[in-house]
């Protein structure tokens, strides 16, 4: 039996070395035409590239099942490279889990420190240890989130997975970085003396383990949030903030006094981008003014602040060697700091405490979960913040998203699908009329898009290794509080009474292009070629552009005319 497929030659390697866990060690990476036959490129990251036994046992096996090889050349590549080339074979062959991986997971405390160092090179912000849910969580998982997206790193018996989330749980051994309770346990590790890298830890218990026959009743889900706690030297322009934005939050970071919140879901880098806030303020000041930083934990080292380790807990007294935020924050004017970080605003304590200390004549800066500007002064509302307090001290929201960049290397250009162009301009409702939408798509003038292919001259593309993707950027929502402005004043003190109107007229502020939602810059980014439309439509829903279809179609039709104009 001949088989001329490259699929179907990589599906009778992969049945080849099935039973052989030696032969294992090898993947095969690319297959030529020679002229007497197939000629086979293996890489492997622990087995020895020239052992001829190996490569004359696999020619053997595949020409059992008739596939003439001519040569095996074969290279020894880093753990990380290695488990690239395991994913993309797993989606170029349609499969999951090939058996392949980067250790042995029945070695847990080596096969721990490998799945952390893998997860650096890799470029993966989590490592997540638990219970497969789509097997019913018969089994154990390991995954890595990746430019924002999960990959599955490999199968673990139940048995390994009850060992590897105890071996990591069990590093979290300084009482200052531990948190426990029953069914819960946070913490922080580095691995190694002189390691530059962090590792957050939260395990948490499932209800999953018991109908398996562990010798626990409940196994754990691990989540460790890998950070690098080198100095941050990121500029807003660093982090992909266009000019615009970048001056207006220069703008901001210029005042004495008063609150500037970064907003997001977890994951959308508010860390990184307020400490870029404080560097830029440092360097402003030529490091003449005091920063200080209260985090849970610290994160990152920067170049002219204070840090200080807290616990996010309201209560003062925690013990001898733990700092409460009530303790730091009810102290740290005695500091003396012009600039003040809080990690979060988390509670009605910090919340209150930060718009009243902004008060006294300091800079705050805190992040907070919320989707938005409007949501964050809900939130803070329901925190208890006074509005006419809001109104005084509020700088600005920085909302952000993280959306993937497309690959430069394999970027290809077309034009917008009606589909597409339907998604980001919303059509009216059936049975209304909006000329300024008809007229816009009768001209059928949208600028280009692009999207990047994942291959490079048939191959895939080594610098995104075939996912069209190659970092992130955020996707900003920026919002400027206007003291002064009665309009802005009136809203955000209907907000802080709950009246629906005060979130209408938030919206109206922004629908008039004063303030820049996240639709008008994602759109900005797609005309930039910086993403793909199918990148913004999984992150934003429609109802992310529905309100601002006449700002959007005036923005982009000043873009078209600029671009005519040579402008």
């Amino acid at each position: 039996m001949a088989i001329d497929d490259e699929v179907e030659l990589h599906n009778a390697y992969l049945g080849a070395t099935d039973s052989n866990q030696q032969l294992k060690d090898f993947l095969l990476k690319k297959i030529e035409d020679g002229t007497t036959g197939k000629r086979l490129h293996l890489i492997t990251y622990k087995g020895n590239p020239d052992d001829i036994e190996l490569q004359d046992k696999l020619m053997f096996i595949l020409q059992e099942k008739g596939v003439k090889v001519e040569q095996v050349d074969a290279e020894q590549v880093t753990a990380s490279a290695f488990l690239r080339e395991v994913l993309n074979l797993e989606d170029a062959l349609g499969k999951k889990d090939l058996g392949y991986g980067i250790g042995d997971p029945s070695k847990t405390e080596e096969y721990a420190s490998e799945l952390l160092k893998v997860g650096e090179e890799m470029r993966c912000s989590d490592v997540y240890i638990c219970p497969n849910p789509r097997t019913r969580c018969s089994t154990g998982v390991v995954q890595m989130k990746i430019d924002g997206r999960l990959r599955d790193i490999a199968s673990l018996t139940l048995d390994q997975l009850e060992k590897l989330t105890t071996h990591l749980e069990e590093k979290i051994v300084e009482k200052e970085s531990r948190k426990q309770s029953k069914v819960a346990t946070e913490g922080s590790f580095y691995n190694g003396e002189n390691s530059e890298t962090f590792y957050r830890v939260s395990a948490m218990q499932t209800n999953s383990g018991a109908a398996q026959g562990t010798s626990r009743k409940k196994l754990d889900s691990v989540v460790i949030r890998i950070l690098k706690t080198e100095d941050i030297e990121f500029t807003l322009g660093d982090l992909g903030f266009n000019k615009e934005d970048e001056t207006n939050v220069k703008d901001l970071i210029k005042e004495k006094s008063g609150v500037i919140l970064v907003t997001g879901k977890t994951g959308t880098g508010k860390s990184t981008t307020v400490g870029s806030l404080l560097n830029e303020m440092a360097e402003m000041t030529n490091y003449e003014e005091k920063q200080i930083t209260f985090e849970d934990p610290v994160e990152y080292r920067l170049r002219g602040a204070l840090p200080f380790q807290v616990v996010a807990k309201e209560q003062e007294d925690l013990g001898e060697n733990l700092l409460s935020y009530y303790t730091a924050l009810k102290n740290c004017l005695r500091q003396a700091p012009d600039v003040i970080m809080i990690g979060e605003a988390r509670d009605s304590n910090t919340a209150k405490y930060l718009f009243d200390t902004s008060q006294t004549g300091h800079l705050m800066v805190s992040t907070m979960h919320a989707k938005g500007a409007v949501s964050a002064m809900t939130r803070l509302a329901a925190l208890g913040v006074d509005g006419a307090i809001m109104n005084d001290s509020l700088l600005g929201v920085i909302s952000q998203i993280l959306i993937r960049k497309n690959c430069p290397d394999c970027l290809t250009t077309r034009q917008m699908s009606d589909d597409e162009v339907k998604y980001f301009f919303q059509p009216p409702k059936e049975g209304e009329k909006d000329k300024e939408y008809e007229e816009f798509m009768a001209r059928k003038m949208i600028p280009e898009v692009a999207e990047s292919t994942g291959k490079m001259n048939g191959n895939l593309c080594p610098t995104c290794e075939g996912t069209g993707f190659y970092g992130r950027k955020p996707i900003i929502e920026l919002y400027i509080h206007q003291q002064d402005d009665e309009e802005h004043a009136l809203a955000i003190a209907d907000i802080c009474n709950k009246d629906p109107m005060g979130r209408i007229k938030m919206k109206e502020i922004f629908k008039r292009g004063e303030q820049k939602p996240f639709a008008l810059n994602a759109l900005y980014l797609l005309f930039d070629q910086m993403t793909s439309p199918g990148e913004i439509m999984r992150e934003l829903p429609p109802s992310y552009f529905r309100d601002y279809r006449s700002l959007l179609i005036q923005k982009t039709n000043e873009m078209i005319e600029s671009q005519i104009g040579g402008g």
